[in-house]
Protein backbone atom coordinates (compact mmCIF):
# COMPACT_ATOMS: atom_id res chain seq x y z
CA UNK A 1 0.00 0.00 0.00
CA UNK A 2 1.59 3.63 -0.74
CA UNK A 3 1.92 6.05 1.98
CA UNK A 4 0.45 9.55 1.14
CA UNK A 5 2.73 12.65 1.12
CA UNK A 6 1.70 15.65 3.70
CA UNK A 7 0.56 18.35 1.48
CA UNK A 8 3.03 21.52 2.51
CA UNK A 9 0.98 24.98 2.86
CA UNK A 10 3.16 27.97 2.00
CA UNK A 11 0.90 30.42 3.46
CA UNK A 12 1.27 28.59 6.91
CA UNK A 13 4.74 27.72 6.54
CA UNK A 14 5.95 31.27 6.32
CA UNK A 15 3.50 32.93 8.44
CA UNK A 16 5.31 33.53 11.63
CA UNK A 17 8.19 35.11 9.85
CA UNK A 18 6.06 37.52 7.92
CA UNK A 19 3.43 38.46 9.75
CA UNK A 20 4.71 40.64 12.82
CA UNK A 21 3.48 43.51 14.92
CA UNK A 22 4.12 46.85 13.13
CA UNK A 23 3.30 50.43 14.66
CA UNK A 24 0.84 52.66 13.65
CA UNK A 25 2.17 56.17 12.15
CA UNK A 26 0.75 59.16 13.71
CA UNK A 27 -1.04 61.12 10.85
CA UNK A 28 -1.89 64.03 12.28
CA UNK A 29 2.23 64.56 12.69
CA UNK A 30 2.74 63.51 9.43
CA UNK A 31 0.19 66.00 8.25
CA UNK A 32 1.94 69.07 9.98
CA UNK A 33 5.69 67.80 8.45
CA UNK A 34 3.12 68.35 4.93
CA UNK A 35 2.68 64.56 3.77
CA UNK A 36 -0.65 64.05 2.02
CA UNK A 37 -1.65 60.74 1.17
CA UNK A 38 -3.19 62.20 -2.45
CA UNK A 39 -1.45 64.67 -3.52
CA UNK A 40 -3.81 67.67 -5.48
CA UNK A 41 -3.14 66.56 -9.18
CA UNK A 42 -4.24 69.18 -11.51
CA UNK A 43 -6.14 67.02 -14.38
CA UNK A 44 -5.03 68.18 -18.07
CA UNK A 45 -8.09 68.74 -20.30
CA UNK A 46 -7.20 68.80 -23.80
CA UNK A 47 -8.75 72.05 -25.77
CA UNK A 48 -10.52 70.36 -28.12
CA UNK A 49 -13.12 68.85 -25.93
CA UNK A 50 -14.66 72.62 -24.96
CA UNK A 51 -14.77 73.47 -28.60
CA UNK A 52 -17.95 74.16 -30.26
CA UNK A 53 -18.05 73.07 -34.30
Amino acid sequence: MRQKTARINPVAKFARELQRCKPFTDRKKRQKQGYSKHKKVEVFMPPLLFCVI
